[in-house]
This record gives C-alpha cells, sequence and structure tokens, in this order.
C-alpha cells in the first residue's frame, strides 16, 4: 500500500450540510473533525517533505435529523469545468463528512469569483509542472485540479498547508499536492473507484465532491 511522502497541517471541520435536496429521515452521519496550525506553502509545487507536524483530532455527531442526498449526477469519468478561468480564490481548508448512502468532501474557498476543475481517476498521479509521482494510501486516487485559485498575495495564512493530511469515511487522504499557475492540485486516496459528482455551491464558496458508496434510488 502506498504511503504519502510529505506532511503539513490543515483545518478540516465537520460538513456542511447543503439546503439543496432533503431526504426522510435517516440514521445520524458520523464526523470526523481535525484540526491543525497551518504553515506557509510555496508558491510553486514542492518537493516532498519529512517534516512533521502537530495535529489535534476530535470525533463528533451531526445533530440533524435528516439524510443528505448526494449532488449533482454521480460517475467515474473524468469531470472537468473550464467555464471560469479568472477566478481568484484560494483553498483554506477541506471537510469530510460520512453519510449513508455517499461520502462528501468538501473544499472551502475564499476569495471572488467562481472555481473550474478537472478530476479523474489514476492509479498514477503526477505532480503538474514537475511530473514527481505523488504518493497515496489506497488502490487508486482522485486527482483533483482547482483552477482559478492562484497563490495570495501578501497574507497567505489562511492558505490550506501543502502535503498530505488525514483522510475519512472511504478517503484514505487527501493531499495537497501543489500550487502552479493557479492550479491547486488535490490527491484523494481511495480504495476503488465509486461513482462521484462535483458541484459549486456558494454563501459560503466551496467546492463539493460526493463519493457514492451505496447505490442511489432510480
Amino acid at each position: 500500500m502506498k504511503r504519502l511522502l510529505v506532511t503539513l497541517p490543515l483545518l478540516l471541520v465537520g460538513c456542511a450540510q447543503p439546503a439543496e435536496t432533503p431526504e426522510p429521515t435517516a440514521p445520524e452521519p458520523t464526523v470526523t473533525t481535525t484540526s491543525t496550525t497551518p504553515e506557509p506553502p510555496a508558491p510553486a509545487p514542492t518537493t516532498p517533505s519529512t517534516t512533521p507536524s502537530t495535529t489535534i483530532t476530535a470525533t463528533a455527531t451531526e445533530t440533524s435529523a435528516t439524510a443528505l442526498a448526494p449532488l449533482g449526477t454521480p460517475d467515474t469519468a473524468r469531470q472537468e469545468n473550464w467555464d471560469s478561468l479568472t477566478g481568484e480564490l484560494h483553498v483554506t481548508g477541506y471537510r469530510i463528512g460520512e453519510h449513508e448512502r455517499f461520502d462528501r468532501l468538501v473544499f472551502d474557498l475564499a476569495g471572488n469569483g467562481e472555481p473550474g476543475w478537472f478530476i479523474e481517476y489514476t492509479e498514477k498521479p503526477l505532480q503538474q509542472a514537475l511530473g514527481f509521482p505523488v504518493d497515496y494510501e489506497g488502490a487508486t486516487a482522485l486527482h483533483v485540479i482547482i483552477t482559478g485559485t492562484p497563490y495570495p498575495m501578501g497574507d497567505d495564512s489562511g492558505l490550506l498547508a501543502h502535503g498530505p493530511h488525514p483522510g475519512g469515511g472511504v478517503i484514505n487522504g487527501v493531499t495537497f499536492a501543489s500550487l502552479f499557475e493557479a492550479h491547486s492540485e488535490f490527491v484523494i486516496g481511495l480504495d476503488q473507484e465509486y461513482p462521484y459528482s462535483v458541484t459549486f455551491l456558494e454563501d459560503p464558496k466551496r467546492l463539493v465532491i460526493d463519493l457514492i458508496k451505496e447505490p442511489t434510488d432510480p
């Protein structure tokens, strides 16, 4: 099983519950929350580091009595959106929520505009620009590129730290592999390919990836 090469901290909180499509009452999902003390990343793709980070982990239970439905149209094929390339956003953290039929990965965004994305499954993810292999835990990886996310000018303390971070549910781990020419690159380690959907939501701005682990209703 592959292991992540670098480790840096992140801010991981309980998954936000969008109000688009509530479903009938179901068992309450479990959310795993991890918080860290962020460190400023390099402005360009970085090589792996072995410097350890300090991580505090806590587990909480959602209080909502209704189960969430996955967003979008899940599929295992490549998903991309190049409609917006002028966003002035940066990724401040991510959240993972475990639900009955699916697990949700949410990338929190700050700034102006909308993101684009290029996402596909691969067993051999390569770091953009440099071409270095990115290690991950699992049998396959979901390679995620979020566009419209340039390196912030001035204060970059709110930017998610580069490196590997903990997972949750079907997600073994999340690696912030690089930030190059406004493309934020992530590698999501999984044990198999799950149908997934990608949705951009606002108020607050976030990119939501739902990974389907149970059959959906026809």
